[in-house]
């Protein structure tokens, strides 16, 4: 009876050594840009043959709801404490190879909307034992999502804001007593994580326990590189030893960044807290040039001058507007962002605006889904140069149960393509509306753009004074020189005549020999014929709008706007 009174005792303590508890894996990293990836880390031993699950489905409180999918992923061998480990969940991989990861249901794909992802233990997928952590990128845990999980919003379930594609944890990895004093700066969300709109290289240095002494400074990351003159950027500065390793300083240390350019920067200086190895700061640089950037300490510990980076600004973009109608779709640019575009974003409040995609559609998007934040958004497109009587139109699309919420399209001459702008003059333009939750798209109906001469910026902007919840989306902008003459000379209107405008059935031209197109306003190309002198061209089944008659010949392209009825 004692032999088995001892057996039945080492069984239980081996049980018990390798038991998890509710945070005691944690979600370090996400990237839910194409491929799809979680970054973990343990804070306990875990034993060889423990089966782990993951999904992008949401809880409802007693069980999974939704359509979405689910991973397992089983160790081949033990997984200690502190050791991180990738999931490429598109690819079914880890790295480093502790383990196999598989389809266990459903397809788990992360989305660039905002999604959330639970790690956790079950005796299946579909039924959990123990939640070990969670994050989401929605802005905040809808109702039900954390019942009866053992989860805690801020703790071990983390929210990041409306739609960030990319996470990652950039906070200490060495330097703390316990594994659990980690578990602290793993829930800071808005110092010790990175966010952005491409995928990370995750960074699968372990976590230590025990003293690192930070010899030097480190240019941790850089948001945006290259970028626009005067546009913010955000830079991770780091203490780190001879190794690379990031080591809490002793100090307070304050620090600046430099530059071997012409320029200079805005808010280029910060401090990392004594106790901590890493700091954020959003700046800005106002030369057009290549240089290089470094960090060096201005006063506390004695840390060394950062390598450097290298770092390129660009001149602020702009459009030429043409007669021709100009039309821009989110489809022809599924993986840029819209910093990658040139559009600037500035949010004085809550959410910003970012390039999303529903299954094979793209557009703009602006959300404060779950959570409700006060909001006030703008995105504000590259400047407009040369117009010229300049006319325009989009499509949007809304999903609101609030009344308080406004979307507004501005018109300034006088923003000068950064900062905020609601220091500048802007002016409100008609169109039409989208329409309550339909998610339908709506056409704006042409935007009158004629009365802000030749160059002027435009912007979308959102706004939620109340804290309900709101989702816009927008795609399909068209702008254009809408000039009597559309761009031709006097000595050019005989050799290209249209008339009557408007029309309704039948359009008379008067043209030299070349090719004849009608185009719609967004550029789409609806009748195409050769014409030689004259053609009358059948217009009656043509919805009404505006439209674009082109000619084009060996030597010259000339176009004229008429309107359908």
């Amino acid at each position: 009876m004692k032999k088995l009174f001892l057996l039945l005792s080492i069984l239980a303590l081996g049980i018990f050594t390798y038991a998890q508890n509710t945070g005691d894996v944690c979600i370090i990293g996400m990237n839910s840009d194409n491929p799809d990836k979680a970054l973990l880390v343990t804070f306990t031993d875990i034993a060889s043959g423990t089966v782990i699950y993951l999904t992008d489905n949401s809880w409802n409180g007693s069980g999974w709801s939704g359509s979405e999918g689910f991973k397992s992923f089983t160790l081949s061998q033990d997984w200690t404490a502190g050791q991180v480990v990738e999931l490429d969940l598109t690819n079914n991989a880890a790295n480093p190879n502790i383990g196999t990861v598989q389809n266990a249901g459903g397809t788990l794909a992360l989305s660039t909307k905002g999604d959330q992802l639970y790690v956790y233990l079950g005796s299946d997928e579909n039924t959990p034992t123990t939640f070990l952590f969670a994050v989401n990128t929605k802005g905040g845990w809808a109702t039900g999502e954390l019942d009866n999980t053992g989860l805690t919003d801020g703790t071990n379930a983390l929210s990041f804001a409306s739609s960030t594609d990319d996470i990652e944890y950039t906070g200490s990895r060495s330097g703390e007593t316990t594994f659990d004093d980690y578990k602290t700066l793993i829930a800071d969300v808005t110092n010790n994580w990175a966010t952005s709109g491409s995928s990370y290289t995750f960074d699968l240095t372990d976590f230590v326990t025990g003293t690192i002494t930070p010899t030097k400074l480190e240019i941790y990351s850089v948001s945006d590189n290259p970028t626009y003159k005067n546009w913010e950027f955000n830079v991770i500065v780091r203490a780190v030893d001879d190794n690379g390793d990031p080591g809490n300083v002793t100090n307070e240390t304050q620090y600046q960044l430099n530059t071997d350019g012409t320029g200079s920067f805005t808010g280029g200086s910060g401090t990392i807290a004594a106790g901590t190895s890493s700091d954020t700061i959003t700046v800005s640089y106002d030369a057009v040039e290549t240089f290089n950037m470094t960090a060096s300490k201005v006063s506390g510990d004695n840390l060394a001058t950062s390598a450097a980076v290298s770092m390129t600004i660009n001149p602020l973009p702009t459009k030429a507007l043409t007669t021709t109608p100009d039309t821009f779709k989110f489809d022809d640019y599924p993986t840029s962002t819209l910093h990658d575009l040139g559009w600037y974003t500035y949010a004085i409040s809550g959410p910003v605006w970012y390039a999303s995609s529903y299954n094979s559609d793209h557009f703009m998007k602006i959300t404060n889904y779950p959570s409700k934040e006060v909001t006030e958004s703008w995105v504000v497109l590259p400047k407009f140069t040369g117009g010229d009587n300049a006319m325009g139109s989009f499509s949007s699309a809304s999903y609101s149960a609030a009344t308080s919420s406004e979307f507004k399209v501005k018109a300034s001459t006088d923003y000068p393509g950064y900062g905020n702008p609601n220091n500048y003059t802007w002016t409100d333009l008609t169109f039409t509306l989208p329409v309550g939750n339909s998610f339908q798209w709506v056409k704006s109906g042409s935007v009158d753009l004629s009365s802000f001469g030749s160059d002027f910026y435009l912007a979308f902007v959102f706004t939620e004074p109340d804290g309900q919840s709101n989702t816009l989306e927008v795609d399909s902008m068209v702008i254009y020189n809408n000039s009597t003459t559309t761009g031709i000379h006097d000595n050019e209107k005989a050799e290209f005549i249209v008339y009557p405008n408007p029309v309704s059935s039948v359009l008379y031209v008067n043209a030299a020999q070349g090719i004849l197109q009608i185009l719609d306003n967004t550029g789409r190309i609806v009748k195409k014929l050769n014409i030689n002198g004259h053609a009358n061209v059948n217009v009656a089944d043509l919805a009404p709008g505006i439209y674009f008659a082109r000619l084009r010949t060996n030597e010259k392209t000339l176009a004229h706007k008429f309107i359908k009825r």
